[in-house]
């Protein structure tokens, strides 16, 4: 009996602190019966149309997916191409700057061209009443072997 007077105090316990300590009711179980439908040739010609449209989705965006690669490998291609040309634009501009240099083009003249600074004296000035009505080319070409 103490064992029944020791469960006594607990079941009061359990109660005291709101815990419900009767048996478990058993729950009545329920028999899901689904019922089956047919699938109709209607049903399986649209899944099939369905399928055949997100098949073709797929594949478009497969496309465009490979068709865009292309281009950004043209776009790359251009890029890496218009680089070399702006390198080669670089140099060339160093080049210019570095003939435009009147000394560069002193050294050159005389030293490649073989070319000698004029003499005063066999200099011809010309001025506006010296100016030749027919050809300049003749009248300095005369001035300067005579």
């Amino acid at each position: 009996m103490i064992a029944a007077e020791e469960w006594y105090q607990q079941q009061t316990n359990y109660q005291k602190y709101g815990l419900d300590m009767s048996p478990e009711r058993e729950r009545p179980v329920r028999s899901v019966k689904k019922k089956r439908q047919k699938v109709t040739a209607k049903d399986r010609s649209r899944l099939l149309v369905i399928m055949f449209l997100v098949g073709m989705v797929f594949i478009g965006v497969i496309i465009v997916n490979a068709f865009s690669a292309t281009v950004n490998y043209n776009i790359n291609d251009i890029t890496r191409q218009n680089a070399a040309l702006q390198g080669e634009i670089e140099t060339l501009s160093v080049e210019i700057n570095s003939a435009k240099n009147i000394e560069a083009i002193e050294d050159k003249a005389t030293g490649k061209l073989g070319m000698v600074a004029p003499d005063p004296k066999k200099s011809v000035f010309l001025e506006d009443k010296d100016v030749p009505s027919k050809n300049l080319a003749k009248a300095l070409k005369k001035n300067a072997y005579n």
